[in-house]
């Protein structure tokens, strides 16, 4: 199987508390920040839980995702 090529950036912007508790989070379990960052957003029940709230239009437009930037 070949592996997809990974040349995507994405930045967010946090505390240095917000960053800490990761980078310390990511430690503690033996991944890298990156490897954390995506089995928290894409492997949790966190992202269950998002999917079934998307169906409600209300949640969505209420949700603030302004502090995400993708390149």
């Amino acid at each position: 199987m070949e592996e997809k090529k990974k040349d995507k950036v994405l930045q967010i912007r946090l505390s240095e508390l917000e960053k800490q508790v990761i980078k310390e989070k990511a430690e503690i379990l033996g991944y890298t920040i990156t490897d954390y960052i995506k089995y928290c957003c894409i492997f949790s029940n966190t992202t269950k839980i998002f999917m079934e709230n998307m169906t409600n239009k209300d949640a969505f437009n209420n949700m603030n995702l302004s502090s995400v930037n993708e390149n």
